[in-house]
């Protein structure tokens, strides 16, 4: 987990590999289907003097110690200077005491426009301190059993989304690792699924609560807790939140009950891009294959859907639902594109913790960290707000 970096004066600085409850950002994009998010972001918003894509990568990576030459450091203070919040996605190895990537990217990520609420940029940051800090003393610590009892003493283990697996993991400290550490064994490696998938969980309660304030839609419910993955004994499945989430926009945009949703929406969709097509090619052609890639979506058997074709199905729909002069529509538009985006995501990761085997309960408790952790969210950005 860990390895030494030699530095110029020679001194030996503990580089940390992996994470514990905080997944790096670059697999967070893998995870939401947007790998490559990163990198159009930066290049979208890239302006003259910066560095290019390729060079800003090797300058991010902490363990590259490489002297940088100046015209580089110039192009970095350039960048730094634009965006002053990229600063924490580097700092200087010489002023810590190890170094652990994921900490520089949440902590830039925090400080980003990704989160609006000072109050939700102090909580964010202070969980990601609270791993820097666990961090820290599991390096100082000795011992395969020593080093088990300082992760279950931290208040990030603490919480609901780990306690069923607690109980498994403190079962390890009755026996001796032949290797002299618990890092391959399952106890562990379920605990470590639970901390980040909760952790992820909680970040979106976040973020969905940030946008009710924003857009001013908060109202006495926890938005989208009803389509998460459910888990039904009597079926032996789980549900299907895009299906569902579906199910919902097509009744909200009038879908007649003699007429499936993806044949409703399929039309939908199709309709509304021949409208915008000056050339009206195609229309009916473009019905039947949107249909189509609307079973496919909600059938998970033909690949990911992409974010252009979702923002594509939801801007028709936000149509639908407000008058063309209404600046509601884009709300809507980007609201149920985020909504689509995040329980998809949900469907793909909750499949992945079954194909690892983690017991229906622990998903379960997983996905129920969600409802309390947006109620503390509303109630804290409300509070600040006075």
């Amino acid at each position: 987990m860990v390895k030494k970096l030699l530095e110029a004066d020679e001194k030996r600085i503990p580089y940390v590999k992996g994470f514990l409850f905080f997944y790096p950002t670059q697999q967070l994009c893998v995870l939401l289907n947007a790998p490559t998010a990163p990198k159009h972001g930066y290049e979208e918003t890239r302006k003259p003097g910066w560095l290019t894509w390729r060079t800003f990568i090797k300058f991010l990576n902490l363990s590259n110690v490489k002297e940088i030459r100046p015209s580089t450091q110039a192009k970095i203070e350039r960048i730094l200077e634009d965006k002053p919040e990229l600063k924490a996605l580097r700092q200087d190895p010489q002023e810590l005491e190890f170094l652990w990537q994921p900490y520089n990217e949440w902590s830039a990520l925090i400080a980003s426009k990704c989160l609006h609420e000072t109050v939700s940029k102090e909580y964010w940051q202070s969980r990601v301190d609270a791993e820097r800090d666990l961090i820290k003393e599991l390096l100082n610590t000795v011992g395969a059993h020593n080093k088990l009892r300082v992760l279950l003493a931290c208040n990030l283990a603490s919480e609901p989304g780990c306690l069923l697996v607690r109980q498994n993991v403190e079962g390890l400290l009755s026996i001796d690792p032949p290797s002299g550490s618990f890092e391959a064994y399952p106890e562990l490696i379920r605990f470590r699924l639970c901390a980040f998938s909760s952790m992820l969980l909680r970040f979106a309660a976040w973020l969905v609560a940030e946008w009710e304030y924003l857009t001013g839609s908060h109202k006495g419910r926890v938005p989208l807790e009803t389509f998460l993955p459910k888990f039904c004994p009597q079926v032996g499945e789980w549900s299907n939140p895009v299906s569902s989430f579906l199910d919902y926009i097509a009744a909200n945009s009038g879908c007649p009950p003699n007429s499936t949703t993806s044949a409703f929406l399929g039309k939908l969709w199709a309709e509304h891009e021949y409208l915008k097509d000056d050339e009206g090619s195609g229309r009916g052609e473009d019905i039947a294959s949107k249909q189509k890639l609307l079973r496919n979506w909600i059938g998970k058997d033909s690949g990911r859907p992409e974010h252009s074709s979702i923002k594509g199905l939801t801007e028709a729909v936000a149509y639908t639902q407000a008058s063309p002069s209404d600046h509601a529509i884009d709300a809507i538009a980007i609201g149920y594109t985020r909504a689509f985006i995040f329980l998809e995501t949900c469907r793909e990761f909750r499949a992945f913790l079954s194909t690892h085997e983690l017991p229906n309960p622990m998903i379960e408790e997983i996905f129920s960290v969600y409802g309390a952790e947006y109620k503390k969210a509303s109630q804290a950005i409300a509070e600040a707000r006075g």
